[in-house]
């Protein structure tokens, strides 16, 4: 376990103010969430609210593999209701806006105090607070006597304070931030430009760097619009195939010589 990770474990187990924990990718902040579940007082419940369903999915995988007991609020069942005998709630930030969420955690609170809610991958409220109802007034998640705990591995020094504002975090929150620079990376940053010159940055920066791989090298190239894809794909020889994705994604591969897209349609 890091430095972070007792660290962030402490301070949720103390519950004398919020906690936001921002640890690299692999550092171990799902952990927290079910050490915290597993060292709860009787009678005392975790709440882990989830801003995607893919991620619903990778917890529910998560949690089964290490016999971690759960379950899984959904309004379709059983009214709603949730067990008072397993103390770890999952559901989602669209169902967590529902009527039927406050009344059944009311309802469980009579047995089941729920003391901690985690909020997974809390970075995301800043992207979707403006097209996702859900992701908008996020404070309204909080109950009465309830720390709330962020999770995120994506957050920079300078959206943190967007982020405590958002979530209307206590003045005295404790954030726990660990070194999440990837030496590995390099970043370009360009001016704003046409999609001309755009494309021909594109093109120059990829044929520069294939110059340098090796037969196992690989790259990925994202971009926004379909068209760009096909112009980008036409000037460095792709083989491009289109699916239903969020942004285009593009495989580079070597050994083949071939650039490999899927983009949205």
């Amino acid at each position: 376990m890091s430095v972070q990770q007792e660290e962030a474990i402490m301070a949720i187990m103390q519950r004398q103010t919020d906690v936001l924990v921002m640890l690299k990718t692999g550092g171990g902040k799902s952990m927290l969430a079910i050490i915290s579940t597993t060292l709860l007082q009787s009678k005392e419940g975790l709440v882990l609210v989830l801003p995607l369903k893919s991620l619903m999915t990778d917890w529910q995988c998560k949690l089964e593999s290490m016999k971690v007991a759960y379950q899984v609020f959904n309004p379709s069942v059983n009214q709603g209701r949730l067990r008072m005998d397993i103390n770890l709630i999952l559901t989602t930030v669209d169902k967590a806006r529902f009527a039927s969420w406050r009344t059944a955690l009311a309802e469980l609170n009579e047995t089941l105090r729920i003391t901690r809610l985690v909020f997974d991958e809390a970075h995301l409220v800043l992207l979707g607070q403006h097209f996702r109802q859900s992701m908008d007034r996020i404070t309204n998640l909080r109950g009465d006597d309830m720390q709330l705990i962020l999770l995120s591995g994506t957050i920079p020094p300078f959206s943190e304070g967007v982020i405590r504002e958002s979530f209307g975090l206590l003045s005295d929150t404790v954030a726990i931030r660990q070194n999440t620079n990837c030496p590995e990376l390099e970043f370009i940053l360009e001016q704003r430009c046409d999609s001309k010159l755009l494309l021909a940055k594109a093109t120059h920066l990829i044929n520069q760097e294939r110059q340098t791989w090796t037969v196992q090298d690989r790259g990925l190239v994202f971009v926004t619009y379909l068209e760009d894809g096909q112009n980008l794909a036409a000037k460095v020889s792709c083989v491009i195939i289109v699916m239903n994705v969020f942004t285009t994604l593009c495989l580079i591969h070597r050994q083949s010589g071939h650039f490999i897209m899927a983009m949205k349609q």
